[in-house]
């Protein structure tokens, strides 16, 4: 799969995310009826009307984590098939697996020296207070995975798994500071790093004017300035560690397509 198709995908995924947390609070607090079985998506009991702003664009703009994201995988069992809700089973034993992160955070925090050396402490990670019911963080293809790299991206895939064994972090220590990933260094996230959920720093917001959106990212406080007026991308030679964005409306959804990435970073 080529660099450009995930960040695509990437994009969708955020705006997926953040339609679903418009719909108004208190229907997601609205108990089941005794009758249901299984979950039912929300938008198949409830009507709700996508907000937009004054010039007519989806309104996507606020303050977004994925707290709640932290746990689903990225790719959907085979076994699952197409299903894009989780059971109540399911959503039990995530519910579980919060309680007990929280719970050893907790007595992290109480022991004096608890993880004493390099790392961050696990107290500082942020926790969802109710697990998401997707099945997968990607959902198209349908089948919630990836699809099967070309030859090309095969290659780079090993080269980046031979660079990452000497970068220091599981593998033997970096010889210099620039074995470190950028991530590492505090340099930037990339596009893709930026959107998934992570333990800490998840936050984004996202800002709207006529012909813009703005991303903004809680970690390392990169921007995203994504025209949607049909411009051009960026000449070949001009590359930076965010790429060059440029997005488009399909119905209520934001597709963003970034390209010219410096090097392979």
């Amino acid at each position: 799969m080529s660099r450009r198709l995930l960040v695509v995908l990437a994009a969708v995924l955020l705006v997926s995310i953040a339609v679903a947390g418009q719909t108004p609070a208190p229907a997601r607090q609205t108990a089941p009826s005794s009758r249901q079985t299984t979950p039912v998506p929300k938008t198949a009991t409830k009507s709700w009307t996508q907000p937009k702003t004054a010039w007519g664009d989806p309104d996507l703009q606020g303050t977004w984590t994925s707290d709640d994201s932290i746990g689903v995988p990225l790719q959907r069992p085979a076994s699952i098939g197409e299903r894009l809700v989780a059971t109540e089973a399911e959503i039990a034993q995530r519910e579980a697996n919060i309680t007990r992160q929280s719970q050893s955070d907790e007595q992290e925090f109480a022991a004096p020296n608890a993880r004493v050396g390099t790392g961050p402490p696990g107290h500082w990670g942020e926790r969802a207070r109710r697990p998401s019911k997707q099945t997968s963080l990607i959902v198209d293809p349908p089948d919630g995975r990836i699809p099967a790299l070309t030859a090309e991206g095969q290659k780079k895939q090993a080269e980046a798994a031979a660079a990452r064994i000497g970068a220091g972090v599981g593998g033997r220590p970096a010889a210099s500071w620039e074995d470190f990933t950028y991530y590492i260094r505090c340099i930037t996230r990339g596009v893709t790093g930026s959107i998934f959920p992570v333990i800490y720093g998840n936050g984004a917001q996202i800002v709207q004017s006529p012909g813009y959106v703005t991303i903004l990212h809680e970690m390392v406080h990169e921007a995203r300035i994504i025209p949607l007026d049909g411009r051009p991308h960026a000449g070949p030679n001009i590359r930076t560690y965010m790429g060059d964005s440029r997005g488009h409306w399909e119905g209520n959804t934001l597709v963003i397509e970034t390209t010219n990435f410096l090097a392979d970073k």
